[in-house]
């Protein structure tokens, strides 16, 4: 008598192994929220400070005093010996840049100090970048005679503006940084005494009560 047939094991089917799932790709991390609204901040006041340093630059253009020359012999000699509007045109340049700054730091008090680091670092930069578009626009915008040649004998020609007060530029910084200063000072002093009436260190003490 014959015995059964036994599959041997290599007949034997085999489970199909499970395939790995593929890991995921790391999403990018996002930019909190913070750091997006401060880095909007500082852009936009540096945007809105070179808006205003083309303004200046074309009223500086229009206002500051310029040096007269005369022409002798083909040659440009000055008016008067000792000109004073190289100084007065730089400082006309600087007294704006300052009032500019100052108006600036004001609107941002006045819209609520928001992003108040960078919005500082934004003017900090603006002034800059606002001064040195003015003078490029207002150099432009007045410019002077390069060369004597064909101009008659007596002829009065003005010069070009040229900004040489450079140290001028700070003022807009630092007027700027002054008003962040005290607005950020009154802030904190305003929020202390909130906490200190919170805690009811600000509450009277209870009056004694009348003697009979």
């Amino acid at each position: 008598m014959s015995e059964p047939d036994v599959p041997t094991e290599s007949g034997a089917e085999t489970e199909p192994k499970p395939e790995a799932e593929p890991k995921p790709e790391a999403e990018p991390a996002e930019v909190p929220e913070a750091t997006g609204a401060a880095a909007r901040a500082w852009g936009g006041w540096v945007v809105l400070s070179a808006v205003v340093g083309v303004g200046l630059g074309m009223v500086w253009a229009l206002v500051a005093p310029r040096v007269e020359f005369r022409v002798s012999a083909g040659e440009f000699f000055r008016v008067s010996a000792q000109p004073e509007e190289y100084f007065v045109s730089d400082l006309v340049l600087g007294v704006m840049l300052l009032v500019a700054g100052g108006v600036l730091a004001a609107v941002w008090w006045w819209r609520g100090q928001h992003q108040p680091m960078a919005s500082l670092l934004g003017l900090l930069t603006g002034g800059v970048v606002a001064a040195s578009i003015a003078v490029l626009v207002g150099q432009g915008l007045a410019g002077g005679p390069v060369s004597a040649e064909g101009l008659a004998d007596g002829v009065v020609v003005r010069a070009g503006l040229e900004f040489r007060s450079w140290a001028m530029v700070v003022w807009w910084p630092t007027l700027a940084a002054v008003i962040f200063a005290v607005a950020l000072a009154g802030s904190a002093d305003v929020a202390a005494r909130a906490a200190r009436v919170s805690r009811g260190d600000g509450r009277s003490e209870p009056s004694a009560p009348p003697s009979p």
